[in-house]
């Protein structure tokens, strides 16, 4: 494994300890912009200024946050079921979840660009590791 690489798994490994998220900060900055509901009233969406989000269930619970330092997705239940931080503009730190709660997957995706094409694109680094829903690590497969 490269040094780097070992440095980005030896802190991924800190925050992210008996696979539970330290809940690294994802908060709003800005004002709502705009705000869409369900048929029955409760909140779908609201937008807020610097392309931030969030999104709701039908049934009122929290669905995803997006912000400029990441985003957050939970199930129906209210369980963290996929986490990504960026780390800087290039870079962001990836966690999965089952919906027992325990990991899924984890890993560095890296924003890479095409200078031929013109195109860039998220992949994965070779940092990532994968269990099955009883805790147990799989073997890396690629998974872009």
């Amino acid at each position: 494994m490269k040094p780097l690489n070992s440095l980005l798994l030896l802190i991924l490994l800190f925050a992210f300890m008996n696979g539970k998220s330290q809940e690294a900060e994802i908060s709003i900055n800005g004002k709502p912009l705009d705000t869409t509901y369900f048929k029955n009233g409760n909140i779908e969406k609201i937008n807020y200024q610097f392309r931030q989000e969030k999104s709701f269930y039908e049934s009122g619970q929290l669905k995803m946050i997006i912000t400029d330092q990441g985003s957050r997705s939970y199930s129906e239940k209210g369980q963290l079921i996929y986490q990504s931080i960026s780390q800087n503009p290039h870079v962001n730190s990836i966690t999965e979840w089952y919906e027992n709660g325990n990991l899924k997957a984890q890993g560095t995706r890296v924003w890479k660009y095409n200078k031929n094409t013109n195109e860039g694109n998220w992949v994965n680094s070779d940092d990532w590791m994968y269990w099955n829903k009883k805790g147990k690590e799989k073997q890396p497969t690629t998974k872009n």
